[in-house]
């Protein structure tokens, strides 16, 4: 593994979610900290903060960030609704607050220098999971800043980590372990199982997420496919309705695990050349009122 290269991969789009929520609830227009004119900034400067802040963290326990690279969802559809025109169907309509946050958050990203990548037609998570893969295929050490514990099922053991600013803590192969009761590899079948409100992701009747990692702490997704009597033999409350469930459950597994798993073979259109990062000193509230104007001026405000 190299001792020089650290690559940082944030998942802008996660932490702009999280800092607006938190933000939203003290925005007051008669606050220029929040407002420039009309236009919200509340969350910019935090989701900003919240970066070098992680970055720091990332930092003392795995060495100094070399390289740096933002992702964001490109926005509207994808292959996954190709898939699964329900997907996220039960997601509210976005806050145009949120919105205007987020074209600004984007260009502060790039004025502060640091590379973004975000591509059409697939998600943030595909992006970094396409990133982290490749990279941890030469032995680079990766950090991904994320509250989105999907990406835990990219975490190899070897090279690549996941650092949740929510929690404060850095997940390696055995903090999922013990966190979600199975290992990295198996959390998107997990996901399978369980589902997910969130993305419209319909799980399995009966399964939660102690009887999912129940089973499948012993048993492949595959290897229930072959044989669901499997099932029968965990020690898990309800089994024979779980294995009912299941054995009736083929087609939507098999639908709802190609929604649930991350692409890792995207062209990613840049590489680790051009991610190389020096962090410098940066006044974040100039940045943004440059960016606020750049925009503004550009007619994308």
């Amino acid at each position: 593994m190299s001792n020089k290269i650290h690559l940082g991969v944030f998942d802008l789009s996660s932490n702009i979610h999280r800092t607006f929520n938190t933000a939203q609830k003290q925005a007051n227009k008669n606050n220029p900290a929040h407002y420039i004119g009309e236009i919200p900034i509340y969350s910019v400067k935090n989701t900003i903060l919240q970066l070098f802040k992680e970055q720091n963290a990332a930092g003392r326990k795995r060495g100094v960030i070399t390289h740096l690279v933002a992702v964001l969802d490109f926005g509207g559809t994808n292959f996954r609704f190709d898939l699964y025109p329900e997907y996220k169907a039960n997601r509210p309509p976005t806050d145009p607050e949120l919105a205007i946050q987020k074209i600004i958050i984007e260009r502060v990203v790039q004025n502060i220098g640091i590379p973004l990548v975000k591509l059409p037609f697939y998600e943030a998570d595909d992006v970094i999971a396409s990133i982290a893969v490749k990279c941890a295929v030469h032995g680079i050490l990766t950090t991904i800043f994320s509250r989105d514990k999907d990406l835990f099922a990219l975490i190899d053991g070897k090279a690549i980590e996941v650092y949740s600013g929510a929690e404060k803590k850095f997940f390696d192969y055995l903090a999922v372990v013990e966190n979600k009761g199975v290992t990295p590899e198996r959390i998107t079948d997990m996901l399978t199982l369980m589902g997910d409100k969130v993305d419209n992701i319909i799980g399995v009747t009966a399964f939660g997420a102690k009887s999912a990692a129940a089973v499948l702490s012993q048993y492949t997704l595959d290897e229930l496919l072959e044989n669901p009597d499997l099932i029968l033999g965990v020690k898990v409350r309800g089994a024979k309705r779980l294995r009912d469930s299941f054995a009736n459950s083929f087609e939507q597994i098999s639908l709802m695990r190609q929604v649930a798993t991350m692409k890792t073979d995207i062209n990613l259109q840049s590489s680790l050349k051009n991610w190389a990062y020096t962090r410098g000193k940066v006044n974040v509230d100039m940045v943004i009122a440059q960016s606020v104007k750049e925009l503004l001026n550009e007619g994308k405000i």
